[in-house]
C-alpha cells in the first residue's frame, strides 16, 4: 500500500501452535481471511488455502494468524480447525482449511450426565469453570456479584458446554462468551453502544482502509419493536413478565413509524438472586431488537408479576 508520506509495508503469517509453542509456520498459497460476527454461536472464523504441511496435526493443534505492519505484528486470534480439505495438482500438495475460534471447544464438549449448580454459587465463578471443564483455562473476566437464586439442573444429557454457559450469562446481562486477538476467553456485561464507548473508527479520506463501494442492508421482515420476557419456574409463586417497547418517533422500526406492533415473546427459565434487577434484564435483552436500527433511547419499559 502506498501513501502520501510512502509505503507501507503489510505481510502476514499463519502459526501453528501446539500446547502454546509455536512448531511450525503454515506457507501460505492464498491470502486467508478472518472474519468474525457479533451475533453468531462461533463468532470468528478463520479460512485459507496453505501448502502441505506434515508437522501439523490439525485435531489438535492451533493456527494462530498475525498480521505484520511496517515490522509490528499484530495477532488476529487463535483457530481450532473444523474443516480440512486436501488438494492435489500435479505434484503440488495443498490444504484448504476452514477453522473456528475456541468457541468451538465449548460447542463440542457436551455434559454426560444433569449439569447441576447448587444454590449461592455466583454466576461469574460458574462460567469460569465451565471454561475450565472444556479445557480452555485463558479468561479475562469481569466479576459479577450475582449468585443462584435456587438449585439448577435444567440442561439435559448431551448439552453443550457453550450453550449452558451463554444460558448463564444472559441471565445476569452479560454479553455471549467471545475470544479476543490473543486467544483469550472474554465474560463481561452488556455494554449499551455509545459514542462513548467508540473502540475503533472507519473514515474516508487518504488513509482510508475502506473501499469506496459498500452495501448496506435493513431487514425488516420480522424485527420487533415490543420485546415480552416470561419467566415462568415452579419456584416462583407466579410468573413474571416485562416488556420492553420501541415508541421513538426517530427510530424507522418504532410502534410510531410503522403504525404497528411487532411482538417477540422470550421465555426465560431462571433468574438470578432476589436482589438483581429483572427489569434491567428485560431492558438489556429487549436492546437488539427495539434498536435494530441504530436509534438511541427512546425505550420504555414496564413490569408485572
Amino acid at each position: 500500500m502506498t501513501f502520501e508520506h510512502g509505503a507501507r509495508r503489510v505481510s502476514r503469517r499463519v502459526d501453528v501452535v501446539r500446547n502454546g509453542v509455536v512448531v511450525t509456520t503454515m506457507r501460505i498459497v492464498s491470502a486467508p481471511t478472518v472474519a468474525m460476527r457479533a451475533d453468531a454461536e462461533l463468532k470468528m472464523n478463520l479460512c485459507g488455502t496453505f501448502e502441505a504441511n506434515a508437522e501439523m496435526q490439525p485435531e489438535s493443534d492451533v493456527l494462530r494468524p498475525v498480521m505484520i505492519i511496517n515490522g509490528t505484528e499484530y495477532p488476529l486470534g487463535e483457530y481450532v480447525i473444523s474443516v480440512l480439505e486436501n488438494q492435489y495438482e500435479g505434484n503440488a500438495a495443498h490444504v484448504q482449511i476452514e477453522a473456528y475460534d475456541r468457541s468451538l471447544h465449548l460447542k463440542q464438549s457436551k455434559i454426560e450426565q444433569r449439569y447441576y449448580i447448587q444454590a449461592g454459587s455466583k454466576y461469574t465463578d460458574v462460567a469460569q469453570a465451565i471454561l475450565m471443564e472444556a479445557g480452555i483455562n485463558r479468561a479475562i473476566c469481569i466479576p459479577s456479584t450475582a449468585m443462584f437464586a435456587t438449585d439448577r439442573d435444567d440442561w439435559e444429557i448431551g448439552t453443550s458446554r457453550l450453550k449452558i454457559l451463554n444460558d448463564i450469562l444472559a441471565e445476569i446481562n452479560y454479553e455471549s462468551v467471545w475470544f479476543d486477538m490473543n486467544g483469550n476467553a472474554r465474560i463481561h456485561p452488556y455494554e449499551v453502544p455509545s459514542a462513548e464507548n467508540i473502540a475503533h473508527r472507519y473514515e474516508s479520506g487518504e488513509y482510508s482502509i475502506i473501499k469506496d463501494n459498500y452495501l448496506s442492508e435493513i431487514d425488516i421482515f420480522d424485527t420487533p419493536n415490543i420485546f415480552i420476557a416470561i419467566v415462568s419456574n415452579p419456584d416462583y409463586d407466579v410468573p413474571m413478565i416485562a416488556t420492553a417497547v420501541n415508541d421513538t418517533p426517530t427510530s424507522i422500526m418504532s410502534t410510531v413509524q410503522r403504525g404497528r406492533r411487532i411482538v417477540r415473546v422470550d421465555k426465560i427459565n431462571n433468574l438470578p438472586d432476589e436482589g438483581y434487577d429483572y427489569l434491567s434484564q428485560v431492558t438489556v435483552a429487549a436492546i437488539p431488537y427495539v434498536e435494530s436500527d441504530n436509534a438511541a433511547g427512546g425505550k420504555t419499559a414496564t413490569i408485572a408479576g
